[in-house]
C-alpha cells in the first residue's frame, strides 16, 4: 500500500491506516513481547538508562539500529535529531500527567501537545495552521507532511487510538501512536521529542524512568528515519518497531547479540 504521490521533485504525504495487531508475523509479536517484558521487570531510573545509551554509543553497538540501507545513504540528507534528552526527561518528571486526562477530549490533547512544544523548545509552538515539509536535500527535493486539511481529524483519531491503549498490546500502541504522530507532524517544531514524551507516556513510564531514546536516535538517524519512512510511504511496519524495541534492550543492557536484526 503507497500512502504518498509524487509531485515534482516533492514526496506529498497522504492518510495512512492504523496497523491491526494481526497485520503483523509472529516474529514481530514475540519480539513485542519479550521487549515488553523487559520493560515490566526491569527498574531503572532515567540517569541509569542514559548512562547506558551513552556507553553504547561509546562502544559503537548502534549496528542494530542500522538500516539495511543506512550505509548507502548520506547522514546530511536526514534532519539532525536533537541529540539529548535532558530537557524531555526535565518535563516528563515535572508535568507527568495522567493519559486519561490529556485525551479526554480534542482540546486537551492539543492544549498538552503545544504545551510540549512550548516547553521544551522555549519558545511558543502551536498545533500548525498550515502545510510543513521537511528541509529540501541537495537537488531540491523535500517531504511533504499530511495536508492542513487532514491535521484536525487526525488528531482527533490519533487521541481516539491513545484512548483505546491497553495493557495486553501497550508496546505495539505506544509504537504506533508514536509514528502517526510524527506522520501527522503536528507542530512547526519539536515533533521527534514530543513523540518520544507520549511514547513514554503510552507506556506508563514513571516520571524518574523516562526512556532517553533521543541519543540513540540521534546517532542511529539514518536507521530512525529511514524506518519511519517505510512506515509513512509504503505502510511496512517490521522496521521501525524492531529499532524501537531494539533501543529499549540496548537502554536496559541487552547484549547486542540478544537484538534483533533490521538488515
Amino acid at each position: 500500500m503507497e500512502n504518498y504521490v509524487i509531485q515534482g521533485k516533492v514526496i506529498k504525504l497522504l492518510r495512512m491506516d492504523y496497523p491491526k495487531v494481526n497485520h503483523f508475523h509472529t516474529d514481530i509479536r514475540l519480539l513485542l513481547d519479550r521487549t515488553q517484558i523487559l520493560i515490566q521487570n526491569t527498574s531503572f531510573e532515567y540517569r541509569q538508562l542514559l548512562e547506558n545509551a551513552n556507553q553504547v554509543i561509546e562502544d559503537k553497538r548502534i549496528q542494530p539500529l542500522q538500516h539495511r540501507l543506512s550505509a548507502y545513504v548520506d547522514l546530511d540528507i536526514f534532519p539532525s535529531e536533537n541529540s539529548t534528552s535532558q530537557n524531555e526527561a526535565i518535563f516528563y518528571h515535572q508535568f507527568y500527567p495522567t493519559l486519561s486526562d490529556i485525551v479526554n477530549n480534542n482540546l486537551s490533547f492539543i492544549q498538552f501537545i503545544e504545551k510540549i512544544g512550548s516547553e521544551i523548545t522555549r519558545r511558543s509552538i502551536p498545533v500548525r495552521k498550515a502545510n510543513i515539509r521537511t528541509v529540501p536535500d541537495k537537488d531540491g527535493s523535500y517531504t511533504e507532511f499530511i495536508d492542513i486539511s487532514l491535521l484536525s481529524e487526525s488528531l482527533s483519531n490519533l487521541r481516539e487510538y491513545a484512548k483505546g491503549n491497553s495493557d495486553e498490546n501497550k508496546l505495539l500502541h505506544a509504537i504506533i501512536f508514536a509514528v502517526m504522530f510524527m506522520h501527522i507532524h503536528p507542530l512547526q517544531d519539536g515533533n521527534g521529542r514530543a513523540a518520544r514524551i507520549l511514547f513514554n507516556l503510552m507506556l506508563q513510564i514513571k516520571p524518574l524512568s523516562y526512556l532517553p531514546l533521543t541519543e540513540l536516535c540521534h546517532f542511529a538517524r539514518s536507521g530512525y528515519v529511514l524506518s519511519l519512512r517505510e512506515a509513512f510511504l509504503f505502510s511496512e511496519w517490521d522496521n521501525i518497531i524492531k529499532f524501537y524495541c531494539n533501543c529499549i534492550h540496548l537502554l536496559y543492557g541487552s547484549a547486542t547479540s540478544e537484538l534483533t536484526s533490521m538488515q
